[in-house]
């Protein structure tokens, strides 16, 4: 589809710069997950629908030796899903489609049989499902008789259903398996798995039913079959409705299922249903209560009750936005309602054949009809054919001829018609388009044809501009016509073939227009057609063909710099010649392109800024990397970054009221300046930087808005980090780091929480924070300063604690958790034993707070991994009792869950050394027949022919041979040392490698003690 005509030149170029920095700059880091460069660059190929391209992008991506292993185990599922999306957008009669389909449905068969274990395994058969629904859907349209059924769409129909169905018992045991399991809720990369889980177990449950309803309806009518298939889904529908706790699920199940039963001639349970769905609250289900209202409508109407359908539909039409009025679903209503008074009309007429009433609602039908005849789309016909009834002739719709023109005025009068005429039809595609993206699967292709025709129109418009544009500059001449009327015929010329995706012809006339036209407003608008063309060529532009686009771009971008310094078209094509260079790993150019650019003007700062950014994420992801070459790049992309960033940041306006000082790009470039200062020891340019004066990141970001308060927290959180370095270096003392901290912590709070996301926000901050102070406290040798970050840590997670969000409570305690453990192992244990008791205290306040407030532990399975830290933290502060005493509450509901045996096995060890009757249930289970624990005999039983637990095994074995060990021990019964040293020979035999070198070591020091005490 091209894109729409109402987007505007110079909106269209501007993005190119950014489409171009999804190859190298990703800005500040994140703690989110950051997705590959080229999975971007594929993401803007399908969002502009380029599927073909898309696809010869894939095959470049496996040939790459760039591409991660982990985008080559889905590329048969990018192939399939592509192959897809390219034949949905092909009308049926297209001998192309059928191809692409069959192609799709090979890579996802293909994906799902060889990816058994894949993370997006349920998304390639919710994809194949909707396929078969596809090809069913086409089989349904081609029967000539419905009554007699569609064989080939009950087959297609069925297969979906079972696949769908196949879909929800693997899904089913993934959320079985994932119940208690032991997730970060601050990890938003498994907390998003678990959520997509979630959410593509509800959508195979709705699209089986709805496959299975489809099924029914193409069985023989009054067939058993036909029956049974409907009641079945009419009992899917329901059973969905009501379990599935998630609300738009949920209703769209209510909808579906009263639809269905209005057909089935269960009346009062359908509309008891379609009002629900009517009286719904909220933005998100209008489209279906508009539908449920028209379903109504015709249901009352049939009921004869008139007046009451009419209120019902007109008082919904009355309520539409000016957004809806054209929607498929509001233009059906509309004709259903002026098919409701044309009915009521005749009715009327039966008694009294000049009844008033019925006049009035004839009057107001035709008027509704013309009005809905302006609207392009399907219903035109049926319009027609009610306003036949209504008692007014149509003429066909309005088409245009290509006209005989004899002059440059009539030939370019008819151009520009035509061009607003497909600029109005640009507002309606855009409206269509829209609704597309947020469509259920069975409107996709309705709307999918009114966007063909739509465009095919537009299209046939503008090529029909396109040739009067060219005879008007033929007809031309300069005794009878002025210069501005032959610009004026250029620029709409160019200006169509760019909307037209002729983007070499675009970019020569307003290359032309430019150069003709220095320092002007006609120049300005010229250029931007044609770098809207070039920008379209970079969209599928190979790394070779890139080169090439900036050699063509940067004269021009020089020219704008120089004619037009303070306009976004220089910045943005500057930027775009800088990254390109960029791209090419060409960073002498990029640096000569903005030392040619006139001083200090917006085009120099702003490609300093981009500059900087893209060097400072080269930079991120070379450190990360395996490459030793790529590493050996890390300190002089640090030095190029630094040098770009600082001279951007000198020259910025004192203080942060201009609009450019105090920019999310700008505080996105002053933290990574302040990042790289900290990480390359130049804590007094990051303090000056990140915390000095109304000219610090931290006062400019003070006034960033709501939508960019991510930005605004990453700012604190690299002020609470340098501190850290600050204090280790001894620059700060620990008093005034601490009370500094708690007040940037209070601000982040602050920020967070009005935010719907904010609690979200703040624990991915944390998690960074935190993440950065362990490893600082990690890679410290020296006690008295590990104890002073130990500090700063627990700092940070006390104030946390008091968060009313579970998320950042719970990051609290598992940091306060994970910072002791390290102390602990590390010899500090002293240290540690206040942060255990803290961790413990913090998330007992967490089931407290959830006894109060049912459902505030959010996801609700995450209050078994609340429990299984609380008994954690106990166990390692010595509080054995009650860590076993949470344990086994947590295993009467849920005897398999291996964390909990695992955890309740340790604690049972740790308290051995208070009571060594303790280390026999340690190993061989308790307490007494119940077995309630496994002890780790059993856990390396129950683990051993799983390779996924393969470490929890070795573990096992371990504890086994040492608890029996410990225990003789402690009996000095040397038969059970012997069995403890006959454990070990055995696991040895078994697996000489021991789980690894150092699963190995352990085994073998324990091995020496025990034979040391048995005398050998």
């Amino acid at each position: 589809m091209k894109r729409s005509s109402n987007i505007t030149l110079r909106t269209r170029w501007l993005g190119v710069a950014s489409f171009l920095c999804l190859g190298i700059c990703g800005l500040a880091p994140s703690t989110a997950h950051a997705e590959e460069p080229y999975e971007r660059y594929l993401d803007v190929l399908k969002q502009n629908r380029l599927f073909d391209q898309a696809l010869i992008y894939v095959d470049m991506l496996v040939d790459s030796p760039t591409t991660s292993e982990q985008f080559r185990r889905m590329v048969d599922l990018q192939r399939g899903i592509l192959h897809f999306q390219a034949a949905a957008v092909m009308p049926i009669s297209n001998p192309a489609r059928e191809p692409k389909l069959n192609q799709a449905e090979n890579f996802l068969r293909k994906f799902i049989d060889e990816r058994s274990r894949h993370p997006r395994r349920a998304e390639a058969r919710l994809k194949l499902g909707q396929l078969l629904q596809t090809r069913a859907e086409e089989a349904q349209n081609a029967n000539d008789d419905p009554s007699a059924g569609s064989p080939e769409a009950v087959k297609f129909f069925g297969e979906a259903h079972e696949l769908f169905e196949g879909t929800i018992a693997e899904l089913a045991e993934l959320i079985k398996t994932m119940r208690g399991a032991r997730v970060d809720p601050n990890d938003t990369q498994k907390v998003e798995l678990r959520a997509r889980i979630q959410r593509e177990y509800r959508e195979a449950q709705f699209l089986s039913a709805k496959a299975l309803e489809n099924r029914g309806w193409n069985q023989p009518e009054n067939s058993p079959k036909r029956k049974a298939d409907l009641n079945k889904a009419v009992g899917l529908y329901n059973e969905l409705h009501r379990k599935d706790r998630e609300t738009g699920i949920r209703n769209y199940a209510l909808f579906y299922r009263s639809l269905l039963q209005s057909e089935l001639g269960q009346k009062a349970e359908a509309i008891d249903g379609l009002q629900r769905v009517a009286d719904l609250a909220g933005d998100l289900f209008r489209p279906i209560q508009t539908q449920a209202v028209k379903r109504l409508v015709e249901l009352r109407q049939e009921e004869e009750k008139f007046k009451l359908a009419l209120e019902r539909g007109e008082s919904w039409l009355e309520q539409l936005r000016p957004a809806e009025e054209t929607t498929p679903e509001a233009v059906e209503l509309k004709l259903a309602v002026a098919r409701l008074k044309l009915d009521w009309a005749d009715s009327l007429r039966k008694a009294d054949r000049s009844d008033r009433a019925a006049g009035k609602m004839t009057r107001d039908v035709r008027s509704d009809l013309r009005r809905l005849l302006q609207v392009n789309g399907p219903h035109v016909d049926e319009t027609r054919e009610l306003l036949a009834r209504a008692g007014v002739e149509v003429d066909s719709e309005r088409t245009f001829e290509l006209p005989t023109v004899k002059d440059f005025d009539e030939a370019y009068a008819a151009a520009t018609e035509r061009i607003g005429e497909a600029n109005s039809l640009g507002v309606s595609l855009a409206a269509l388009q829209e609704r597309l993206q947020a469509a259920a699967p069975n409107e996709e292709q309705s709307l999918e044809e009114q966007l063909q025709l739509v465009d095919s129109q537009r299209k046939d418009l503008h090529q029909q501009a396109i040739q009067l544009l060219q005879s008007a500059l033929q007809l031309f001449t300069p005794a009878d016509n002025t210069r501005n009327d032959l610009f004026d015929a250029r620029f709409q010329l160019g200006r169509v073939l760019l909307l037209e995706e002729e983007p070499w012809q675009a970019i020569a006339i307003g290359e032309l227009l430019a150069f003709e036209n220095p320092a002007s407003a006609q120049g300005l608008n010229s250029a931007a057609i044609a770098l809207g063309g070039i920008s379209d060529l970079l969209t599928t532009a190979t790394p070779a063909r890139q080169a090439e686009l900036g050699n063509l771009l940067e004269p021009l971008s020089i020219y704008l710099a120089q004619e037009w310094p303070d306009s976004s078209e220089a910045t943005a094509a500057t930027a775009a010649t800088v990254q390109l260079a960029l791209v090419g790993k060409n960073w002498d150019k990029a640096e000569q392109l903005i030392d040619a650019l006139p001083a200090e003007s917006p085009a120099l700062s702003a490609a300093q800024r981009d500059m900087g950014l893209s060097f400072y994420s080269l930079y991120s992801s070379s450190k990360l990397s395996q490459d030793e070459e790529e590493k050996s790049q890390v300190p002089l992309l640090a030095n190029k970054a630094k040098t770009q960033l600082s001279a951007f940041w000198a020259q910025l306006p004192a203080g942060s009221d201009s609009n450019v000082a105090s920019s999310k790009k700008t505080i996105d470039a002053g933290n990574a300046l302040s990042q790289l200062y900290t990480e390359t020891g130049e804590l007094e340019k990051a303090q000056k930087t990140l915390l000095d004066g109304d000219s610090s990141v931290l006062s400019r970001a003070s006034t960033l808005g709501q939508a960019d308060s991510l930005t605004k927290l990453e700012s604190y959180r690299l002020a609470i980090q340098l501190y850290g370095r600050l204090l280790t270096a001894g620059k700060v003392d620990a008093k005034s780091a601490s009370e500094t901290i708690a007040g940037y912590i209070a601000q982040m709070q602050e920020i967070a929480k009005d935010q719907d996301d904010g609690s979200r926000k703040l624990a991915s901050v944390f998690v960074g924070l935190a993440r950065g102070l362990n490893d600082q406290m990690s890679a410290t040798k020296v006690p008295a300063q590990r104890k002073k970050l130990f500090e700063l840590l627990t700092i940070v997670a006390e104030k946390a604690s008091l968060s009313d969000s579970f998320s950042v409570r719970f990051w609290a305690a598992d940091t306060l958790l994970t910072g002791a453990e390290e102390l602990a192992a590390g010899g500090s244990k002293a240290l540690a034993g206040p942060a255990f008791d803290a961790a413990a205290s913090i998330l007992e306040s967490i089931s407290a707070k959830e006894k109060e407030t049912p459902g505030w532990i959010d996801p609700p399975e995450l209050s078994t991994r609340v429990k299984l830290l609380q008994a954690q933290s106990l166990r390692s502060g010595g509080d054995y009792k009650s860590a076993v005493k949470i344990l086994g509450g947590i295993l009467k509901e849920n005897p398999r869950l291996l964390d909990a045996q695992i955890e309740a096995a340790k604690a049972l060890q740790a308290w051995g050394a208070d009571n060594s009757e303790f280390y026999k249930t340690a190993y061989e289970g308790g307490p007494g027949r119940s077995k309630l624990f496994w002890g780790w005999g059993k856990i390396a039983e129950q683990t051993m022919r799983d390779k996924r637990f393969s470490e929890q095994f070795f573990t096992g074995r371990f504890g086994l041979a040492l608890n029996r060990y410990l225990y003789g021990k402690s009996k000095s019964d040397q038969k059970i040392i012997a069995q403890a040293e006959r454990d070990i020979a055995q696991t040895s035999a078994l697996y000489p490698e021991l789980g690894g070198p150092e699963q190995k070591r352990r085994f073998e020091t324990l091995l020496n003690r025990i034979r040391k005490d048995l005398g050998k």
